[in-house]
């Protein structure tokens, strides 16, 4: 038989041609996972339909799922949350204690509840996440989030115990904010403004501005390193935490619900202002400190 280079040359576009519509298919169907223990998870909870750890399930199997819980349970570490963008329908996700050190939620646009602490985050996106109402986030790495503003829903954050030196909060819905053993120096709220719960112990804040927080009750602020704090003019107070800071005055004659203060253990604040009258439930002082309606 005499060779042809034309038939051979059009054999080997069709092949090529074939294989190229059969990967297209195979994208089309499935959603990669490569971290053999985030499937495992899977094939354990009946979500990966095939049985088997081979890096890949049906994308119906992950676009029918609403909640999800993959934390960790002692049957390996995840590393790689790669495949996550297949689940689009997801409400709820939690994650804790793993190994993740970056993960992209930008496809999961219907987030309202995400759980992710006990990991190595840096940073974060939330850009696309609008529908969150609670975020934890917190013993991670994280020095910056992204997004937030976006999250127009959001009630509940969550940020102790990670790495931020500085934070802007923007975004007038949230209403609990956990910021505890940070390294933060500088805090900015004046977005917040329907802040109702606070606490930020174990920074090292210089001052504080609440002025723009009408809503806000609670407030710990204890072990910064505090010369000035703005609680504005609102009088809804209900426990404020100041203790271990570097205070040298303060007065809460105005906040007639208070229920509790701790002042002990800021040197230079000897008086603290109060209303002839005034009663506050429970106080916790140093010796050398005192509640007066006649401070100098």
């Amino acid at each position: 038989m005499k060779f042809s280079p034309l038939a051979f040359i059009m054999a080997l576009f069709v092949m090529v041609s074939c294989s190229s519509d059969n990967d297209d298919s195979q994208n089309d169907l499935y959603v990669n996972i490569p971290d053999q223990h985030f499937e495992t998870m899977l094939i354990d909870q009946g979500i990966d339909s095939d049985g088997m750890v081979n890096q890949r399930m049906l994308k119906t199997d992950a676009e029918g799922i609403t909640v999800l819980d993959v934390s960790f349970s002692g049957k390996g570490t995840i590393k790689d949350l790669t495949g996550i963008e297949g689940f689009v329908n997801l409400k709820q996700l939690s994650v804790i204690q793993h190994e993740l050190e970056q993960i992209d939620l930008s496809s999961n646009t219907q987030l309202d509840t995400l759980y992710l602490m006990g990991n190595y985050l840096k940073s974060i996106d939330v850009s696309n996440n609008p529908n969150l109402i609670l975020l934890d986030l917190k013993v991670n790495s994280l020095s910056s989030i992204t997004g937030l503003p976006e999250a127009k829903q959001l009630k509940d954050l969550r940020l102790s115990f990670n790495s931020f030196k500085e934070i802007s909060i923007n975004n007038p819905s949230l209403e609990n904010l956990l910021m505890s053993h940070n390294e933060l120096t500088t805090f900015n709220v004046e977005g917040a403004v329907n802040l109702k719960n606070i606490l930020l112990r174990l920074n090292k804040i210089t001052e504080l501005d609440f002025s723009s927080n009408a809503a806000l009750e609670n407030v710990f602020v204890d072990n910064n390193k505090l010369e000035t704090i703005n609680f504005g003019t609102k009088v809804n107070y209900k426990y404020l935490n100041l203790h271990n800071n570097l205070l040298s005055q303060l007065d809460v004659s105005s906040y007639k619900e208070l229920v509790k203060i701790t002042i002990n253990n800021n040197p230079d604040l000897s008086c603290v202002k109060i209303e002839a009258g005034q009663e506050i439930p429970t106080i916790e002082k140093s010796e050398n400190q005192e509640f007066s309606s006649a401070c100098e």
